[in-house]
């Protein structure tokens, strides 16, 4: 398979030194806890530097075989839903499959410095918080917060009115003071469950961590109570170690009752806790979605095959969406496509290997053992950026001959995927305007002059923030393709992932963010997807 291939498992996820149990961590005073987090953190920085490998959820190449299995027949019309907001076709994407393509990445990925300011030498990475401890130490409260407070209640599950244990059907939750008495007389005895008292603001409602808890009929003690079962020795000091005396200890407050299995261990479950607590970080474009666009906007008819071009591959999950695309002709045969990207980043290369060959590779040997196909697409990669792309000999033989433009590029100096100078926010960071003329409307040009008429671009972009100001990469966008010639024939986009606590409404019920859809009566971030066709 070459220099690239997936990135395994993390080995420290077997190390009981480090992949601790939950009650272990609970039974930790603060000194030790901390003493615990640093340990963690270098053992997870000495395996990145030495393995490659990120502290993150791996897959071996099984996992990898056997998820990307379920690419190809897999019915992703099933995404386009109505916009309840506008009417508007939207892409809803809830499934994670494809998601294993970051194994060939994640390392890098995590490395990638996301700029929040013109100026990208303050930029940062979840790398750099592994890297450096100024970083490193502004992480330590989120650390308390998920490893010892579980708030993504990964372990410890909140009991709620009516529930029955399980194991223990005796113990029924009716008020939460008989439970815990219950659970103190019938269950703990056993030894393998145990209970974590959870203060909460009376006034407080819920928290947007953990959803199916967003209607419950919690199990609360009141202040009074937990107080006698403290004193009676029915909640031992474990019970409530992660109750803030100072703070949480008062009749402000009720006091939740949660139960855990003893004998967790922590990850990988908490390899979340720093993706969502260190600093943003670089995603993949998502297969099942690349697949879906690919499936809508192209119309197979003539010829062997049907060819695109990607400008901006990124991390591989275009190509593996356009190896698992079911192309049919309207006859109901088997279309080929030939996949063209770009990427300027010589870290992917190596001679005639790449990153990009390893994974259609990888694909390809799966897809071609299956009767329903029984040959699989093609690819031709270019380390180039796309403003460049149209001075190489060969890709010249491709103009006007495109099916299809396909892409998401740089987000001008968002993420700073490395440092090589022909990174277009390394070539023409000086300025968004050197950016806008030199990267951007170079690289709509060149998708304008090589595709065929009658043929779509899919551009996926969405404006940033930089410092105090809005880059208005949409609104660019549009302009420089209608400038060129295209015919803007619609807007529609994916549905992204909400962060934990995120409201999408104010007080008012108004909207609180940009580019918003309803779906099912729930409101949703998106990312437009610009839609345009070649007359």
């Amino acid at each position: 398979m070459g220099i690239f291939k997936p990135c395994g498992l993390n080995p420290l996820t077997d190390d009981q030194t480090v992949n601790l149990t939950y009650d272990e961590i609970l039974r930790m005073g603060d000194d030790e806890f901390f003493a615990y987090i640093g340990y963690m953190r270098s053992m997870f920085r000495k395996v990145w530097d030495e393995q490659n490998i990120a502290p993150a959820i791996g897959w071996s190449e099984d996992d990898v075989a056997e998820e990307f299995d379920q690419l190809a027949g897999f019915p992703v019309a099933q995404f386009w839903k109505k916009d309840e907001l506008t009417g508007r076709r939207i892409i809803h994407n809830t499934f994670n499959v494809g998601n294993s393509v970051n194994s060939w990445n994640l390392s890098e990925m995590l490395k990638v410095r996301i700029n929040y300011t013109e100026d990208t030498s303050k930029g940062r990475s979840i790398y750099d918080f592994f890297a450096r401890d100024d970083y490193f130490k502004r992480y330590f409260p989120y650390a308390r917060r998920h490893f010892l407070r579980d708030s993504f209640y990964f372990f410890a599950q909140t009991v709620k009115a009516g529930d029955r244990l399980p194991h223990r059907p005796e113990i029924q939750a009716v008020n939460a003071d008989d439970f815990v008495r219950d659970f103190a007389k019938h269950e703990r005895p056993y030894g393998t469950h145990e209970l974590l008292i959870e203060a909460k603001p009376v006034k407080k409602g819920y928290s947007g961590y953990a959803e199916h808890l967003r209607d419950a009929e919690f199990m609360a003690l009141t202040y009074s109570e937990l107080v006698d079962l403290v004193k009676e020795g029915v909640l031992p000091r474990i019970c409530v170690r992660i109750i803030r005396a100072n703070k949480e200890l008062n009749r402000d407050h009720l006091f939740h009752v949660r139960m855990y299995e003893k004998g967790q261990r922590v990850f990988p479950g908490l390899y979340r806790s720093f993706r969502i607590s260190m600093c943003q970080y670089a995603v993949n474009f998502p297969p099942l979605t690349a697949k879906l666009v690919y499936e809508t906007f192209l119309r197979p008819e003539h010829g062997p095959y049907v060819r695109v071009w990607d400008p901006s591959s990124g991390w591989a999950g275009r190509i593996l969406g356009a190896m698992a695309s079911d192309l049919r002709t309207s006859k109901g045969d088997f279309q080929r496509m030939h996949y063209i990207g770009t990427d300027p980043n010589p870290e992917f290369y190596d001679g005639s290997d790449s990153m990009y060959a390893s994974v259609a590779d990888f694909y390809n040997k799966i897809r071609v053992s299956e009767s329903l196909f029984g040959e699989s697409h093609t690819y031709e990669m270019f380390c180039s950026g796309s403003e460049m792309i149209r001075h190489n000999p060969t890709f010249q033989q491709y103009k006007e001959k495109l099916d299809l433009v396909f892409s998401s590029p740089p987000y001008f100096l968002r993420e700073m995927y490395s440092e090589d100078e022909n990174q277009s926010c390394v070539k023409f960071g000086s300025s968004y305007e050197s950016w806008k003329e030199g990267f951007l409307r170079e690289t709509l040009k060149t998708a304008y002059e090589w595709l065929k008429p009658n043929r779509y671009l899919v551009w996926n972009i969405a404006d940033i923030k930089v410092g105090k100001k809005y880059i208005p990469l949409e609104q660019d966008s549009i302009d420089i393709c209608t400038s060129l010639g295209f015919k803007h024939v619609e807007t529609t986009g994916m549905t992204l992932k909400g962060m934990p606590g995120a409201n999408r409404v104010d007080a008012n019920g108004n909207l609180t963010a940009k580019n918003m859809v309803k779906i099912d009566g729930r409101l949703y971030k998106y990312e437009p997807f610009f839609v345009f066709r070649k007359p």
